[in-house]
């Protein structure tokens, strides 16, 4: 399942003045310079949109691990061990 808090937004930027904006922010993480005229910017976002359920693939993914083995131990095994 992919993690919604784990993406960046990434700027390349060429003005002095729009790149120190964009380094003050509190949202900046790390600058590259890509070469003397252009500057790569990544920043966190400032607000996370959670669209995927986690909790609830979790949940089915546990449940169907339980009727997996309830169907192997009480019905796989209880018919060839008699």
């Amino acid at each position: 399942m992919e993690n919604v808090r784990n993406r960046v937004n990434v700027v390349q930027c060429h003005e002095e003045n729009k790149a120190k904006k964009l380094i003050a922010q509190p949202t900046f993480q790390y600058v590259g310079i890509i070469n003397e005229n252009l500057v790569m910017i990544q920043q966190l976002r400032g607000r996370i949109h959670q669209n995927k359920p986690i909790h609830t693939g979790y949940t089915v993914l546990e449940l169907s691990k339980v009727h997996m083995y309830r169907f192997h131990y009480d019905i796989m095994l209880a018919k060839y061990s008699t």
